[in-house]
């Protein structure tokens, strides 16, 4: 039996962040210097929102592969602050709020 196959080159583009990983999917700006510290988001999203020592939330991870919370957290921001942003696959960022 002769079997032959054709060995094309394919380049594949992966995204690298400074640490070598994977690019995430998201990426979350808090305008920080304008939190009014109602904690609305630590309270709706505890696993990547805490309330610093100085009274202001803050973000555990800016870098994310699933939304998971966050966009309630930021949806219910009263000051819309936080904001988010989809990361495509060319780098290029598109603001989901």
């Amino acid at each position: 039996m002769n079997c032959s196959y054709k060995r094309e080159k394919v380049k594949i583009f992966i995204p690298l962040v400074h640490n070598g990983d994977r690019m995430a999917k998201y990426k979350i700006v808090q305008d920080r210097e304008s939190c009014i510290a109602d904690g609305v988001c630590a309270s709706l999203c505890p696993d990547n929102w805490y309330i610093a020592d100085d009274g202001l939330a803050s973000p555990v991870k800016t870098e994310l592969d699933d939304l998971g919370c966050n966009m309630d957290a930021a949806q219910a921001c009263p000051v819309n602050i936080i904001h988010i942003y989809e990361i495509k696959e060319d780098g290029s960022q598109k603001q989901l709020i």
